[in-house]
């Protein structure tokens, strides 16, 4: 007598946050196959099934196979794809990865990386993703990786670079990791940052402080050790007269509670470390020495440095990444100033030559004095000691705002100015009835290069250009009228754009094509209530807007109660509350980027290098313990803002929009409305 049995039945799900169990079985898995995955932190996977990012495949009630990923810059980043031995070639990968592009098909794709000599470019190919690009890794044989992508059939204008790099500054006990010593405690935790997949989004630096501090090690295989490390990190040697400067600011904020403070040499290497990453102006501190972090964290964050230890860089690293290249919060009462600048000005600007890539300074100024005789317009940033920060030169040409040089200096604040620019030639164009910006300067920081991808410019053929589309329209009318633009610059049409595409695609096509509006589609849009004296810090309303300085940002940071609120992706509309000094009424409209609940004291960490308030104001806005963030960007002030009455007139039967206390969410032929009224009475 023989028996059959059927398959076991295998079951695919998203692993939630209290699940224990399925989140050690997956860390379990990938521990067995740390030789090709890396060193694993459970952390991660505890990180990632929080934020839904962890899928599982089981059978019987066990962990066969699993992805762990992220969500950044309109992509899915795969972290991990791993399946049991026994259970390869049964179409588990193949589950995970089509769940994924499923679950997250809103986005422009997945990205993988992965080492060449694994040969496994058949299993790449097969899950239907094709080769990039390549990196070479970061670990002491410097392996090569193919970048590998997974691409969802959106429109194309997600064409852009991997996310900029995070730097981040290594203490000793971190760089003792990453050598031989791999034993040490804490050892496979620090080894998590030489990943595959976080190659070139993180850079490793070392300070010249830790640099000392590491030859006065004895001669021998640790010190030996270090310095092989170090030489695969990026040097760091800031002024000396900065790091005082840092170390003063310090020890003048350290907690009462540690005092005396330096206690010995060990608290004196340690202040020197950080006052040393302070002045590299890098964004993060990496360490697992308790008493450093307990001392001198709170401190060193009022000066933008974040002190993490190794697992925090990891699973927070897109919006470390973000916190650093973008602090419009330091500009803010600066005194920088935008203003025209002057042929007889031109010494001023000669530091601002591109000699890294080859421009010689005669070159340079020889460039801009032949702009002027082109009567071109020159704009500079003006720091307030008078120094040339920036410097962009406009013209027109048909349908296109021309840029052929746009410079910033090299200072810590230079991707934030650079984001800055890019907004301020939206709007100069936008202003000029023009429909495009065409950026034709082959000497620009890498930095600015970044700032356009990320702001939805496209290189072809050698020079930058981005889409300014002024419509309010169906999907059908901002086609038509992107079409257009393309052909007057002679370059491809866009793909068609169809009026089922997902929130996140209209949402990045809007931020691209910026300030195109796309109405018919899955993209939201709510009413939110902001008080006078929050829209007057935020943007300027109802003080006048406009001054010759950078005082205003692109992006901004709003909190609320915790209760009932908009969802990323989405537009907001605000409705400016109150009666004096202005009448309530809707302002603007901003791109809602990002929603966020969590403790006014979490909040205020994440998001403090965007905006003006302070920790006790968020605390105030409301009864509960938890707020909401809203991460918006690109706002529109309304030149005719429409006061309540009118509101009331067009929204009939709509009562709740009279006083939208709490964000209401409306139509879009109402939003549209109201859009174009904000900016022409008579529409």
């Amino acid at each position: 007598m023989s028996t059959s049995t059927s398959p076991r039945p295998i079951q695919l799900e998203t692993v939630r946050p209290d699940d224990n169990d399925a989140i050690t079985q997956a860390f379990e898995l990938g521990c067995q196959f740390k030789a090709r995955l890396g060193m694993q932190m459970r952390g991660a996977y505890e990180q990632a099934a929080g934020d839904g990012h962890l899928l599982v495949v089981k059978q019987d009630g066990r962990v066969i196979g699993f992805a762990l990923y992220g969500t950044a810059y309109q992509r899915v980043r795969l972290a991990y794809l791993c399946v049991s031995t026994e259970h390869r070639r049964g179409g588990i990968a193949t589950m995970l990865v089509e769940h994924l592009s499923a679950e997250h098909h809103d986005l422009a794709g997945i990205s993988v990386k992965c080492r060449q000599d694994y040969g496994i470019d058949k299993l790449w190919i097969d899950l239907g993703f094709h080769k990039r690009s390549q990196v070479r890794g970061r670990s002491h044989t410097g392996r090569l990786l193919d970048v590998w992508w997974h691409d969802h059939g959106h429109p194309d204008l997600f064409s852009r670079q991997d996310p900029p790099l995070l730097r981040a500054a290594l203490d000793n006990n971190i760089i003792r990791d990453l050598g031989p010593a791999q034993s040490r405690p804490g050892a496979s935790e620090s080894l998590s940052l030489l990943a595959d997949h976080l190659t070139d989004q993180l850079e490793l630096v070392v300070t010249a402080s830790v640099r000392r501090e590491i030859s006065d090690l004895d001669p021998g295989a640790t010190r030996d050790a270090c310095e092989e490390v170090m030489s695969r990190c990026t040097p760091a040697a800031p002024a000396s007269q900065a790091v005082k400067a840092a170390q003063k600011f310090l020890l003048d904020r350290v907690d009462a509670e540690h005092s005396p403070y330096p206690a010995g040499r060990r608290d004196e290497y340690d202040l020197r470390h950080v006052a040393s990453a302070v002045a590299a102006k890098v964004g993060v501190f990496v360490t697992h020495d308790a008493r450093l972090i307990s001392v001198l964290r709170k401190p060193a964050r009022a000066l933008g440095l974040r002190i993490l230890e190794p697992a925090d860089v990891v699973v927070h690293l897109d919006e470390l990444t973000r916190a650093e290249a973008y602090q419009p919060v330091a500009l803010l009462g600066t005194g920088y100033q935008l203003k025209a600048l002057g042929s007889e000005q031109d010494q001023a600007v000669e530091h601002l030559a591109a000699t890294v890539s080859g421009e010689s300074r005669k070159d340079f100024l020889r460039h801009i004095h032949a702009l002027a005789v082109a009567r071109t317009q020159r704009r500079a940033v003006i720091t307030p000691d008078g120094d040339v920060a920036a410097l962009y030169v406009t013209g027109q040409q048909g349908f296109a705002l021309t840029v052929p040089l746009l410079r910033v200096a090299n200072q810590p604040l230079a991707d934030t100015m650079a984001r800055q620019l890019l907004l301020i030639l939206r709007n100069h164009c936008r202003a000029s009835k023009l429909a495009a910006i065409v950026v034709d300067d082959p000497h620009m920081s890498p930095g600015t290069q970044r700032a356009l991808l990320d702001d939805g410019f496209q290189q072809i053929n050698g020079r930058w250009i981005a889409f300014v589309i002024d419509t309010c329209g169906t999907a059908a009318d901002v086609e038509r009228d992107a079409s257009a633009v393309a052909r007057h610059l002679d370059l491809p049409e866009p793909t068609p754009l169809r009026s089922t595409m997902p929130a996140a695609v209209v949402a990045q096509l809007e931020r691209n094509w910026w300030p195109a509006k796309i109405i018919d589609t899955a993209l939201p849009t709510y009413v939110v209530s902001i008080q006078q004296r929050w829209s007057n810090q935020l943007f300027g309303v109802p003080t006048p807007l406009w001054r010759e300085d950078l005082g205003l940002s692109r992006e901004h940071v709003y909190y609320r109660a915790a209760t009932g609120g908009p969802a990323a992706p989405a537009r907001i509309l605000w409705y400016m509350s109150g009666n004096t000094p202005a009448a309530p009424g809707i302002i603007g409209c901003s791109q809602l980027e990002l929603d966020v609940i969590g403790t006014p004291a979490d909040l205020h960490d994440r998001f403090q290098h965007l905006g003006v308030w302070e920790l006790s104001q968020i605390q105030g806005t409301g009864g509960s313990q938890r707020r909401q963030a809203l991460r918006v960007t690109n706002t529109e002030i309304f030149p005719y803002p429409i006061p309540l009455p009118r509101l009331k007139a067009l929204s009939g039967p709509r009562t709740g929009l009279l006083y939208p206390l709490s964000p209401r969410k409306i139509e879009p032929e109402l939003f549209a409305q109201l859009y174009r009224e904000g900016f022409d009475q008579d529409a």
